[in-house]
C-alpha cells in the first residue's frame, strides 16, 4: 500500500510539472506613483488684539527690564520638502503712535536661539534652517517698551490708540 501511494505521488507531482507549462509570453503590470510638488505657507497670528491693549505704564512684563508681552507668533509650514533649506525672517516696524505721540519698542522672538530670547530692532533678522520633507516652525513674538520708550510714555496722551504695523518678510537664504 506504501508503494501505491508512493507511486500515485510521484504521479501527480510529474503531472502537474508538465501541466505548468508557460502558455504565450508573460503579461506585465505597471505600479505609478508620484510625489507632488512641496507647498510652502508663511503666516502670521495675532494673539494680542486691540481689545487688549498692553497697559504701557503698569504692565511690568512691557517695561525695559520685563519679559515681553506675547503678541503673536509667525509660522512656516511646508510638505514634501526636496531638500534641506535656509530662510531669513525680516521683521520691520516703527514706534507705537496715537498719530502725534511716538513711543519706542523692541520685538523680542521667544525662544528663538536655543531657549534665549532675542531683541528683534527694527529690520532685525532670524536666520533658520528648514529640513527636508514635512515642516512645522512656530516663533511666537513679544514686544516691551525701550528705555525711550518709558520716557515718552510718561509724557504722552492717555488714549487707547497707539500702535505700531510690524511687518514679517519670509525670504530663502
Amino acid at each position: 500500500m506504501k508503494r501505491v501511494l508512493i507511486v500515485l505521488f510521484i504521479l501527480l507531482v510529474s503531472l502537474s510539472f508538465i501541466g505548468a507549462a508557460q502558455v504565450g509570453q508573460p503579461k506585465v503590470l505597471y505600479a505609478y506613483g508620484k510625489i507632488g510638488a512641496g507647498t510652502l505657507a508663511f503666516t502670521t497670528n495675532q494673539i494680542q488684539t486691540s481689545s487688549t491693549t498692553i497697559d504701557l505704564k503698569n504692565n511690568a512684563d512691557v517695561q525695559p527690564s520685563g519679559d515681553g508681552v506675547l503678541i503673536g507668533t509667525w509660522n512656516l509650514d511646508g510638505t514634501n520638502q526636496a531638500a534641506e533649506a535656509d530662510y531669513k525672517v525680516t521683521y520691520s516696524y516703527g514706534p507705537l503712535s496715537d498719530g502725534s505721540s511716538d513711543i519706542d519698542f523692541e520685538l523680542i522672538a521667544l525662544g528663538e536661539d536655543d531657549g534665549s530670547d532675542v531683541v528683534k530692532a527694527t529690520n532685525g533678522t532670524s536666520l533658520f534652517t528648514a529640513n527636508a520633507g514635512n515642516v512645522a516652525i512656530v516663533q511666537e513674538i513679544a514686544v516691551r517698551l525701550t528705555a525711550a520708550g518709558v520716557t515718552a510714555v510718561a509724557s504722552a496722551p492717555a488714549t487707547d490708540d497707539y500702535s505700531s504695523i510690524i511687518t514679517l518678510t519670509l525670504e530663502t537664504q
